[in-house]
């Protein structure tokens, strides 16, 4: 009898360990497979968070790109664009102008980002179904623009563990400076150039120190302008801001001294008895002007009312040295 009693115990023992053993395993099993669960949640968060980083990168390289080709396109043809913010936008998304593909744009568009990420997705294990959507592009002030594009996304786990579906607007705030002005070949016969550079001494001009004026004229430096064409203006060949192209700032237009001494080594007609501010110099218009004690004998001034209300010669502080 304490034989069969020692079997049933011995039985029962072992079926409970087995049970343990059993439901550890189980246990063990689920948190090793909870832990690469969240582990692949984790690598897909950092991959989305990377391809966010990444296309606002690929936004301000692909934009300066799209930039570039635009005044070379213009200045190659010698008349401005038809409507720069789409051209700009044709050129960042496809490479092309008016379905004219653009060589500086080859392999260098947003689709080609996309498409890289798309591939670079299934080497880390995920697959990424995107697109690309309203492209927008703003004058953020004088020397910026604001590019922005909505970004969907859809990222799967190739093993089915995890997902993510967003919409993104990813954007970018890209310098004009260091691009060429289209303005002053487009009315140069393509004889002059001149880079866009702000001039270090703006906000800073003295009546006392005419040296920074002159060397603001020498290198034909940029100032912020109310009305002075904006560089979206100045792709189509226009002098004067257009009120309706969309800004963030109210003051997004240019304006530089154009260097009539050095234009004339170029053997372009020049008008000296025209003011040296370049948007109205180039336009034509009849303005009053003044010759400025100390400067050279080619510069002339207008006094146009331009930022805060105040005309070119307080602008610059020159208005007690008129001639």
């Amino acid at each position: 009898m304490r034989g069969i009693l020692f079997s049933f115990i011995s039985i029962f023992l072992t079926l409970a360990l087995l049970s343990i053993i059993t439901i550890y395993s189980t246990l063990t099993s689920y948190k090793y497979k909870r832990i690469g669960v969240q582990s692949r949640i984790e690598s897909l968060q950092n991959f989305y968070q990377n391809l966010i980083r990444d296309g606002e990168k690929a936004l301000r390289v692909i934009s300066r790109r799209a930039m570039s080709a635009a005044v070379s396109y213009v200045i190659t043809n010698g008349e401005g664009l038809n409507d720069s913010i789409s051209s700009l936008r044709e050129l960042i998304l496809n490479g092309s102008i008016e379905g004219e593909k653009q060589p500086l744009m080859e392999n260098s568009t947003l689709l080609d980002w996309k498409n890289s990420m798309e591939a670079i997705s299934l080497s880390e294990g995920f697959k990424l179904s995107s697109s690309i959507e309203n492209i927008e592009i703003k004058a953020y002030d004088s020397f910026n623009l604001l590019i922005s594009f909505n970004f969907s996304v859809n990222i799967t786990d190739l093993k089915g563990t995890a997902k993510i579906s967003k919409k993104e607007k990813i954007e970018s705030l890209v310098s004009i400076e260091g691009f060429e002005d289209p303005l002053y070949p487009l009315n140069t016969r393509g004889l002059a150039t001149n880079v866009i550079e702000k001039s270090k001494y703006w906000g800073k001009y003295s009546s006392s120190n005419l040296t920074m004026l002159q060397e603001a004229l020498s290198n034909s430096w940029y100032h912020p302008s109310l009305y002075g064409a904006s560089f979206l203006d100045r792709l189509e060949g226009k002098y004067f801001v257009d009120p309706s192209k969309p800004r963030v700032s109210e003051v997004i237009g240019l304006e530089s001294f154009v260097n009539k001494d050095e234009l004339q080594t170029y053997g372009v007609d020049v008008y000296f008895e025209r003011t040296n501010i370049d948007y109205l110099y180039f336009s034509g218009g009849s303005y009053s002007v003044y010759k400025i004690s100390g400067m050279p004998e080619s510069f002339r001034l207008d006094n146009e009312t331009s930022i805060n209300n105040l005309g070119h010669l307080q602008i610059y502080n020159v208005s007690e040295l008129i001639e």
